[in-house]
């Protein structure tokens, strides 16, 4: 049967018929192959297309949030620049007088802040000069900043793009850890200025800060700012028993990883006092639970600073944020107070400086984000629990048809749950302080009230 079956593929309709399938078969491989690559070329154009979509869309997302999800942020940038050169002895340069007279006015107005650093210090030397020859040591007093999402770094060092303006602070870059993370040492020891997720400079896949990618999203600030920081002490210390200060502050995600940096540094330097600023903390979506919750209870101080709404469209629900010894709620955006910050007593507070602040709750009635507001503390468990409706509805009243609390720009009804939920626990704790101030007042007044020599 084999040399039968051999004979007939020997014939020449037998090969004519293989001549026929090869040809056929090297036919369909080159047009697979042309397929495939056809296909490739498109799916990398398409890739091209929306990375540059990515970019383009930021680029627009940024000029309609100035022009119209926030349109004080301009005059917010003037303000800063207007600061800088007061502070700075540079009023008479055309920089400072050209700029429009209600921002000259303002500035010139405004108490001079004094950071959170220089008053640890003072703090430090009122000690020195006080002292019976027990005061502490110098502190070593460390600082880390990180940009919010699409900022360069700290926003007051960047354009309204979050395009960096500090030549000097930029000539300064490095990158850490396997991702090269993004950041800038300036010109002050133990000072590190660090990129948002998204920041111009950093290494991104998307630009501009809409996704939490690239060397500078939240997990890869977490790592590498932590370690930047922590062997930077240890460099410092050298083995030397010294009083040392961490402050931390960000902004948006980079708030998100200010509060993950800020309780990685307490458990690995529990002696220091670490103090944590966060600002709208908003992870973004489909983020994990460590980004969308944490409790600051160990931390030394702490603020986070609420705005009541975002400015923007989607996804910018914050992060539950528990335990912290104060909490703003301002009826500014999710900018609130990154560059004007608040006043209080007659003292400015920004950035780290908010830890400088009483402990407690407060509210800002001011909705614009070039101007420092004018912050009024909260008393009673009540009105702690009452205060994002009471600053919320301030800021978009309810009409006669709508619901109370549930109208306005960029309504979330779940940034308003996980504000309330942190403002109840700070309430609830109230309550238990009371009945326990109670309970011992009570227990006070029941044992001045005896007979300490009355026998039962």
């Amino acid at each position: 049967m084999k040399k039968i079956l051999e004979g007939l593929l020997e014939t020449p309709a037998a090969k004519e018929v293989v001549s026929t399938l090869v040809t056929a078969a090297t036919a369909t491989r080159e047009a697979a192959v042309t397929v495939v690559a056809t296909a490739q070329g498109a799916a990398t154009a398409a890739g091209e297309q929306v990375m540059y979509a990515a970019s383009t869309g930021h680029s627009v997302y940024r000029e309609v949030t100035k022009q119209t999800g926030d349109p004080h942020a301009p005059r917010a940038h003037q303000v800063v620049t207007a600061r800088k050169l007061r502070k700075e002895g540079k009023t008479d340069l055309p920089e400072y007088t050209d700029l429009p007279e209600d921002v000259r006015v303002q500035v010139e107005a405004e108490p001079v802040a004094t950071g959170r650093r220089k008053t640890l210090q003072q703090e430090w030397e009122t000690a020195q000069a006080d002292g019976d020859g027990n005061a502490p040591k110098q502190p070593l007093i460390v600082k880390l900043s990180i940009g919010g999402s699409g900022d360069a770094s700290w926003r007051t060092h960047c354009d309204i793009n979050g395009v960096m303006t500090d030549k000097d602070l930029q000539a300064t870059k490095k990158e850490a850890g396997k991702a090269k993370t993004v950041y800038y040492t300036g010109h002050r020891e133990h000072d590190w200025n660090f990129a948002g997720p998204g920041g111009p400079g950093a290494n991104n896949f998307i630009p501009g800060g809409m996704s939490d990618t690239g060397s500078n999203s939240i997990a890869n600030l977490v790592e590498n700012a932590s370690t930047v920081v922590a062997n930077a002490i240890l460099d410092a210390l050298q083995n030397e028993e010294r009083p040392m200060t961490i402050l931390i502050k960000g902004h948006s995600r980079g708030a998100v990883a200010a509060g993950r940096i800020a309780n990685a540094l307490k458990e690995t330097f529990p002696a220091a006092k670490v103090e944590v600023a966060q600002i709208d903390p908003v992870p973004g979506p489909g983020q994990p639970e460590p980004n969308q919750t944490i409790d600051v209870g160990t931390i030394d101080e702490s603020t986070v600073v609420y705005g009541v709404y975002s400015g923007h469209g989607v996804s910018f629900t914050p992060q539950q944020v528990f335990s912290a010894k104060r909490i703003i709620i301002s009826q500014q955006a999710h900018g609130v107070a990154v560059q004007s910050g608040f006043t209080f007593g007659g003292r400015m507070y920004k950035g780290s400086s908010l830890n400088s602040l009483p402990p407690g709750v407060y509210r800002d009635q001011n909705d614009d984000i070039s101007v420092a507001g004018e912050l009024e503390a909260v008393g009673s468990p009540q009105d702690v629990r009452e205060t994002f409706m009471k600053v919320y509805m301030a800021k978009f009243p309810a009409g006669p048809k709508d619901d109370p609390g549930q109208v306005g720009q960029n309504w979330d009804a779940e940034r308003r749950d996980r504000i309330e939920a942190s403002l109840e626990k700070y309430a609830s704790e109230l309550d238990q302080k009371a009945w326990a101030g109670a309970v011992e007042q009570t227990m006070v007044s029941l044992y001045q009230g005896s007979d300490p020599n009355e026998v039962d």
